[in-house]
């Protein structure tokens, strides 16, 4: 079995927003919500996504929100955990470019 694969990243989300397009980013409404994330089980492999605390990122008059979120990803191969993280981070994308 190999290691599992641990990425963490500071996401423009709240709780809400990030639960609200949880099931495209996982391409699956099968999944397990949890007090503090979700927990997703696709045949051999597991994904755990933690989220931190709401905070705020303000720049000037300008609010953003942020949190800190963990996902760690067992069972995945380098390239299932690469697709499955270009994916998530699409899903999410905010903006322009």
């Amino acid at each position: 079995m190999t290691d599992p694969i641990v990425v963490t990243k500071e996401m423009a989300q709240t709780k809400q927003s990030f639960f609200r397009y949880i099931h495209r980013a996982l391409k699956s409404d099968d999944f397990e919500t949890v007090p503090d994330g979700v927990n997703f089980i696709d045949g051999n492999r597991c994904l755990e996504i933690r989220l931190g605390p709401e905070q705020v990122r303000q720049i000037a008059l300008m609010r953003i929100p942020k949190m800190q979120v963990t996902l760690t990803l067992t069972g995945y191969s380098g390239d299932e955990a690469t697709s499955f993280l270009k994916h998530f981070d699409q899903t999410y994308r905010r903006g322009g470019g």
